[in-house]
């Protein structure tokens, strides 16, 4: 499975280097976005085979079946407006301060 990340912080590396660890996750590939450059290169440089890190935000959605929304809440909007995304793709949101009906509207 294909799972893109956009906004490579904190929280979303910690998560795909717990997915990345653990022996469940090795049929998972992460696309993370340029956001954060040293912490997607770090998680490139330590899973090699599992992680890829995008030129832009719309690379990371294009390579994906689920998106991870790990983006700062004033700038969420901003950010996934111009992104296309299709009507399969899973989206789980990490973003707080907006409600979901407000993130399903600009994706």
């Amino acid at each position: 499975m294909n799972i893109g990340v956009l906004g490579t912080g904190q929280i979303s590396s910690s998560l795909v280097r717990g997915f990345c660890t653990d022996t469940a996750g090795k049929d998972l590939h992460f696309y993370v976005s340029p956001r954060n450059r040293e912490k997607a290169a770090a998680l490139a440089a330590a899973f090699p085979e599992q992680v890829t890190v995008c030129e832009t935000n719309q690379q990371v959605v294009d390579q994906s079946e689920w998106v991870l929304l790990a983006l700062l809440p004033p700038q969420a909007e901003a950010i996934l407006r111009p992104l296309r995304f299709r009507q399969e793709q899973t989206i789980i949101t990490l973003i707080s301060d907006h409600g979901l009906e407000e993130i399903v509207s600009w994706t």
